[in-house]
């Protein structure tokens, strides 16, 4: 890309013209745009993440204490219930993983359901291309060993990519298959839009080339495909011509191990350990914002353990509490309003190191990484919303159950910001 710039030179009667090759300086502005808009997306995510966790904490909290209570048909509607949390949890967690990108987490994942929850997440973009879909799925599980958030985001961005080849077809199609072919598992992506011109081909994966134009894409999203496929043992490939339509194709490796599914009303009832009776007046502080989440915990607590729970809805007030009384726990929140809960840490940390000692936080979402890594080395374990009973009982019960002197504090877990099966911060 050149500046060309002219001017007349008066003294000799000549004309004067400038090239600049100013490649370089579009490619800086467009990376620094770019870096702002990102910086603006995690931003925007995590404040979204954040809010709606805390919504269906006590969704999926009280649908599983009153699984507990409950006959075997009330279990059952609280099936669906916590099975709709989790899929709106996943829907999170992917919203998460497209700002900002985590290392591969393989375990088995179904193809099939890879295509069918691409499908319905793109659900209204698909709806306003006015294409017809088809879904030629296999019967039978199609399963490999990959990340299945990535995959995921690498079949959303093949869909979005065939949507914008069709735009404008009269009649646009879109299919989404899967198959097996000698222990290959693959899952692909066709449609009957414009095409890719053979000269193109080779060039596609490369990062920032595109033929969309900057106003409908960055040249990024089919080398992110190309980059989480490759990082996940797999390999993807394009078959097109110019006008006639594109075909990718997404291989992995077949694996026999069946992928975990998630049926509503058929996981067991979550087991509770027998209440064990703590020291009278021991007492566990729970600092929330969220009126609902603290009535959760209150009960979370009590059933487990039976102690007394106080409450506070941010950190000022949780100060006053802990200047007054003995508590053999702290569960703070990290993300409200006054004082949040690192600045509360901090604060007692400086006036009772023992008390800091006794610090667990739980979080929607973390915020920035500078807080996750102040977070890690403090060393104070982190319980993402929404949190399961047992996940409560297994990272509280050691602080509560040491008021006893059942335990002492070098049993308590010792562990930061880390990343659990599902994908989420603990």
């Amino acid at each position: 890309m050149f500046r060309c710039s002219t001017g007349w030179i008066n003294e000799t009667g000549q004309i004067c013209a400038c090239l600049d090759d100013i490649t370089d300086q579009r490619l800086l502005e467009r990376n620094v745009l770019r870096q702002e808009k990102q910086t603006l997306l995690d931003t925007l995510v995590g404040g979204i993440a954040h809010e709606l966790n805390n919504k269906l904490t006590p969704v999926q909290g009280f649908a599983e204490l009153l699984s507990l209570e409950g006959n075997e048909e009330s279990r059952r509607y609280t099936g669906y219930i916590k099975k709709s949390t989790a899929e709106a949890v996943n829907i999170i967690r992917q919203l998460l993983q497209l700002s900002k990108p985590s290392a591969p987490l393989p375990q088995a994942v179904d193809l099939r359901q890879i295509a069918e929850e691409t499908i319905g997440m793109l659900r209204f973009q698909i709806r306003e291309s006015r294409c017809q879909v088809r879904a030629l799925l296999d019967s039978s599980p199609v399963c490999v060993i990959a990340d299945a958030a990535q995959l995921k985001q690498v079949a959303i961005n093949l869909v979005l990519n065939a949507l914008h080849a069709i735009e404008g077809r009269p009649e646009g199609m879109l299919s989404l298959e899967t198959h097996v072919t000698g222990g290959t598992a693959s899952l692909i992506v066709a449609d009957n839009g414009c095409g890719i011109p053979r000269e193109n081909q080779s060039r596609i994966f490369d990062p920032f080339f595109t033929t969309k134009g900057h106003e409908k894409g960055s040249g990024l999203g089919l080398s992110i495909c190309f980059s989480i496929v490759s990082q996940n043992h797999g390999e993807i490939t394009v078959e097109s011509d110019a006008g006639a339509g594109a075909r990718f194709t997404v291989s992995f490796p077949q694996t026999d191990t069946p992928a975990v599914l998630f049926a509503p009303g058929a996981e067991p009832v979550p087991s509770v350990p027998a209440l064990r009776a703590v020291p009278q007046g021991t007492r566990v502080l729970v600092v929330e914002d969220e009126e609902v989440v603290r009535c959760l915990l209150q009960e979370m607590m009590r059933t487990s353990f039976g102690c007394q729970v106080d409450v506070a809805v941010n950190g000022a007030e949780a100060l006053t509490a802990l200047q007054n009384r003995e508590y053999a726990l702290v569960l703070s929140d990290i993300r409200m309003p006054v004082m949040n809960g690192p600045e509360l840490y901090r604060k007692v940390l400086a006036q009772s190191p023992e008390t800091a000692r006794r610090f667990v936080f739980m979080t929607g979402h973390p915020g920035g990484q500078h807080l996750e890594e102040q977070i890690t080395r403090w060393k104070i374990p982190v319980v993402a919303k929404p949190f399961s009973i047992g996940r409560i009982t297994e990272v509280c019960g050691p602080f509560v159950r040491a008021a006893s002197g059942e335990e002492t504090h070098r049993q308590v877990p010792d562990h930061g910001f880390s990343r659990d099966q599902a994908g989420g911060v603990f």
